[in-house]
């Protein structure tokens, strides 16, 4: 697809439904209006930027970011026996998000953090690998850090660099007693906690956590934080995957 302004992206997919959750700044959550267990629908679309290695875009909710990867590329000097990623961020002026620089730095560091454990570092020595990340909109918060590291994971498969594992990224959010799973919430809100986790499904095994909470975060919190997290990571998980199979399908009937 040669650029992002095509029909079907402006519309969105055909079987997209929003969900609708109450916002979490204000107090109008009750507990009859039920919790939130699985992501909201993503569209994604690889391959949008011809010049780079690898590429997608990604749409959740108000979320729109655009990934791109560079390389493998050779790094001079002395032989290094794995290859070194190397993250950038950058908020475009007409994202609405404030505080910029602290938060594409906020938001780089995560993403590496996720993205690195899923790299076969080995494979590649004396290589680098650039991943330059585009907010284009989005309320900054965990929702938003992990859609940066969903819409990495598959430009990076697009780039053909190789994997351990599809890495996914997902959200909770606590607020009393209810739980809610990838919401748009600032990561300054008040009474509420926060945490984002990054997992490896083929080993069930987390490679990242951040919690972000005004207050102390007690042990049985951060477990039932983190029993909606896996689950909703695994449901990512297998919906890339699925756009993967099928994005296979198309190519291999074109090229029959």
């Amino acid at each position: 697809m040669s650029g992002l302004a095509d029909r079907r992206r402006n519309l969105g997919p055909i079987d997209f439904q929003r969900i609708d959750i109450p916002s979490l700044d204000s107090d109008e959550l009750t507990n009859n209006q039920g919790n939130a267990t699985q992501p909201r629908p993503v569209f994604v679309r690889q391959g949008v930027a011809a010049q780079n290695s690898g590429s997608c875009y990604l749409e959740v909710g108000d979320i729109k970011i655009m990934a791109t990867v560079n390389g493998p590329l050779q790094l001079r000097g002395e032989f290094q026996s794995q290859a070194e990623i190397e993250v950038s961020v950058n908020i475009q002026e007409f994202s609405g998000v404030e505080h910029k620089e602290e938060t594409s730095k906020s938001i780089a560091e995560f993403v590496k953090s996720c993205i690195t454990p899923a790299i076969i570092l080995e494979e590649i020595p004396k290589s680098l690998i650039q991943v330059s990340i585009r907010i284009l909109s989005g309320t900054v918060g965990s929702a938003q850090k992990c859609a940066s590291v969903n819409a990495s994971i598959m430009a990076l498969i697009n780039a053909g660099i190789v994997l351990h594992d599809m890495v996914t990224a997902v959200s909770v959010v606590q607020k009393d007693e209810q739980f809610f799973v990838d919401v748009d919430v600032n990561e300054n809100s008040e009474n509420v906690n926060q945490l984002l986790v990054a997992y490896k499904p083929a080993t069930k095994k987390i490679v990242s956590f951040q919690i972000m909470s005004a207050q102390a975060v007690s042990k049985e919190s951060i477990e039932a934080l983190l029993s909606h997290a896996e689950p909703a990571c695994l449901h990512l998980r297998n919906a890339f995957a699925s756009y993967l199979l099928e994005d296979y399908v198309k190519e291999s009937s074109k090229s029959e």
